[in-house]
């Protein structure tokens, strides 16, 4: 059974070793640091505002197995409308056919719709082709092109 919610510190262990795996199968070349992603996610658990960040995991047979976080601001051309953006989703790859991304994902939304999110937005790596076709069967449009430059 799939089970979504808001992560506590007690699930630190789990999700850094989620958040290195992230690393290890992305193309970043910033290297991981778990000092500064416990702080981060820590962060995000205790100090931000949910209404500006939330960071869910997600449980797949007793064991959290994948993780999402969510930011939250307003539109830079119109203060009075917010878009939110997924600043990190994984989930373990053993659980990838589970429903636990998806589960993570509408969580996500839930939580864009209860703060008054005008525009929601989330983005893959280009070659996920089954994740670019679900975003659209859900209702995202590609409007951008999102690139990186490492420094």
């Amino acid at each position: 059974m799939t089970i979504v919610r808001k992560a506590t510190l007690e699930d630190m262990d789990d999700m850094l070793v989620m958040a290195e795996e992230f690393v290890e199968a992305n193309p970043y070349t910033v290297p991981y640091d778990e000092d500064s992603c416990r702080e981060l996610m820590a962060n995000v658990i205790e100090n931000i505002p949910e209404e500006n960040a939330i960071l869910f995991v997600g449980e797949e047979e007793g064991k959290v197995v994948g993780m999402f976080c969510g930011l939250r601001a307003p539109i830079f051309w119109n203060k009075n409308y917010y878009q939110s953006a997924e600043y990190w989703w994984w989930v373990t790859p053993k659980y990838r056919n589970a429903k636990v991304g998806k589960a993570l994902f509408r969580a996500y939304e839930d939580w864009a719709d209860h703060y008054g999110v005008h525009q929601k937005t989330a983005c893959t790596m280009r070659n996920n082709k089954d994740l670019i076709s679900w975003f659209e069967k859900e209702g995202y449009t590609n409007y951008e092109f999102y690139c990186a430059k490492e420094s």
